[in-house]
């Protein structure tokens, strides 16, 4: 039976095959901009280069508080722990710069008081959408977790100047074979950790590795519509209270925690529970536990309807 994770999982062979498509990042970067006007686009090879390179720019050492959000994920956390440490639960409310997950697409926080970094890895907009909700200076894509691709992360900028001089430390850095090793490591289990301790450094992008990308960019109109369908046949079971998503579409429908529903798609959604940060009115927070419901690109939209329709029965 095929099974689906919260993300899409990507195809090696979609992205060999795709190597012909070679193009120079800046091509792609006018790409996102067209698409996204109001902000300026920075290709890199994955979220964690792209939250070490701004730290870089940004001049971030050790003596810095770092805020991250509750159930950070590794690579986060190792990103910013190559500078300084990380700080969490109400001391990172304090912190010199705050990165915002806007979990699994829903926006977290509107307008903030603290320099932060728009962490929106798993969001899909629909073109034209505004960016930096949080009013940041940065925002972070993770293509894989986005488009499906091997590879590659959108740092979106405020800053015209910002772009210019986030390429320019992007491409000092020399081109390494990390994206050969990322395919590999997919076949090869070992390999993944000798890929993890380095591809943080490692920003840049081939223009082979960008045939994927640019393949898969063309596809944008279409995986908003697919995301739009399958999230307006769920939304009736999602967490009360939440708001319902119009220009930034997320990967997952959240549902609240019911064991019978999660034994009904468990077979087919290994993932489990999570734990999904609310944010109240009056700035108070809580963590509930939800089950996230897959509507990205690969979940079968007939099996999401079967699904639908049994739980109406109910």
């Amino acid at each position: 039976m095929k099974t689906y994770f919260i993300w899409p999982e990507g195809s090696i062979s979609t992205a060999l095959k795709k190597i012909h498509y070679a193009i120079d990042s800046n091509k792609i970067e006018s790409i996102l901009f067209n698409m996204f006007p109001s902000g300026y686009p920075v290709l890199c090879s994955s979220g964690r280069s792209s939250i070490y390179l701004i730290l870089n720019y940004l001049k971030i050492n050790k003596y810095h508080k770092i805020g991250l959000f509750p159930y950070a994920s590794q690579c986060v956390t190792d990103s910013v722990s190559k500078i300084t440490t990380p700080y969490f639960g109400k001391e990172s409310l304090n912190s010199d710069l705050r990165i915002i997950y806007h979990q699994w697409g829903y926006v977290q926080e509107n307008m903030t008081k603290h320099t932060t970094i728009d962490d929106c890895v798993d969001s899909l907009c629909v073109p034209g959408t505004s960016l930096f909700p949080s009013n940041s200076n940065f925002e972070i894509w993770s293509l894989p977790k986005i488009i499906g691709s091997t590879s590659g992360s959108i740092i979106w900028c405020r800053n015209k100047r910002d772009s210019l001089k986030l390429k320019s430390l992007r491409d000092s850095s020399s081109f390494s074979f990390q994206w050969f090793l990322r395919l590999l490591s997919k076949k090869i289990p070992f390999i993944y950790d000798h890929w993890n301790v380095r591809e943080y450094n490692s920003p840049k992008t081939s223009k082979i590795q960008n045939g994927e990308i640019f393949f898969l960019l063309k596809k944008w109109d279409e995986l908003i519509q697919d995301r739009k369908t399958k999230l307006n046949l769920l939304w009736e079971f999602s967490l009360k209270g939440l708001q319902k998503p119009k220009n930034r579409l997320p990967c997952i429908v959240p549902i609240k925690y019911d064991e019978l529903i999660l034994n009904k798609i468990k077979n087919k959604f290994p993932s489990g529970s999570r734990m999904m940060e609310k944010i109240n009115s009056d700035g108070s927070r809580r963590l509930l536990k939800i089950i996230p419901f897959p509507i990205h690109q690969e979940v079968d939209l007939d099996w999401i309807k079967g699904f639908v329709k049994s739980l109406r029965n109910n």
